[in-house]
């Protein structure tokens, strides 16, 4: 190998690498004098797009080596949807539901065969059980009261009474993770967030940002119920990147009144 002094430098055959963090890498190499890598290295730091950057000495000659890790999009071209690298994770949740939603309080003979899911008891015994907690009840006025109440009532009474509100359930979270680069085109979108979807339109949303989600978390969806888009999360990386978190919550009990369907 041919040695070389003075001001100059010449780039070595350009490289490409792929990490989970910060996806595709463009590796670039300068080699040459002393003073003229020094020069490339502190140039090239702080430099739009330059994820790693290292200055290496070529054994124990004068001979120097700048090493620099871009994005994949470099000269001012904005990185797109379709370089980004992503990932769907399909993951075990819980949520809090309330005790008058519980399935014993719909069992047996409905009260109102047009809800859905059939109510049990009516709202007029619901309110009665809430009337006789707010009035603190106790010894003959609440034996009496008791004495009138349904199985039900009863047995709503003695979860409310003991402070049992709610009960969990186990749900799902889908998630996707992206990682962008400070040349991302675009911004990270807040549409619909508070919304319900379906999974069919969180598929077509996920394509159209070129993130398609994999047969094996499709195959593993529940097939009714809907998914509540959360606010994004956004995390800046050391690297000069940005990694995104994007969640949807599934339930199949989600109120239409609450919450507005995404259209």
């Amino acid at each position: 190998m041919a040695d070389f002094l003075g001001p100059y430098s010449w780039e070595q055959g350009q490289s490409k690498r792929w990490n989970p963090t910060s996806g595709e890498g463009l590796v670039r190499r300068w080699r040459g004098s002393q003073q003229m890598c020094e020069s490339y290295f502190n140039s090239l730091q702080g430099t739009q797009g330059v994820l790693d950057l290292s200055m290496d000495q070529d054994g124990d000659g004068p001979i120097y080596i700048v090493t620099a890790v871009f994005g994949l999009i470099q000269d001012g071209v904005a990185e797109t949807d379709a370089s980004i690298p992503y990932f769907w994770e399909l993951a075990g949740n819980m949520i809090d539901k309330s005790v008058f939603d519980h399935p014993k309080f719909y069992s047996g003979q409905a009260v109102d065969e047009g809800a859905s899911p059939p109510i049990y008891m009516t709202f007029a015994q619901v309110t009665d059980v809430k009337q006789a907690i707010q009035d603190n009840l106790t010894g003959a006025p609440l034996s009496a009261k008791i004495a009138t109440w349904t199985t039900k009532q009863v047995q709503l009474w003695a979860e409310l009474i003991n402070g049992r509100e709610t009960y969990q359930v186990s749900s799902y979270a889908l998630r996707i993770n992206r990682t962008f680069s400070s040349l991302y085109e675009n911004t990270v979108s807040t549409a619909n967030v508070g919304k319900l979807y379906t999974y069919a339109q969180i598929q077509a949303e996920a394509s159209t940002v070129a993130s398609p989600i994999s047969n094996a978390v499709n195959a593993n969806v529940p097939a009714s119920g809907y998914w509540l888009k959360q606010a994004p999360v956004l995390s800046e990386l050391s690297n000069r990147k940005l990694q995104m978190n994007q969640e949807w919550w599934w339930s199949d009990g989600y109120s239409q009144v609450l919450y507005d369907l995404k259209t």
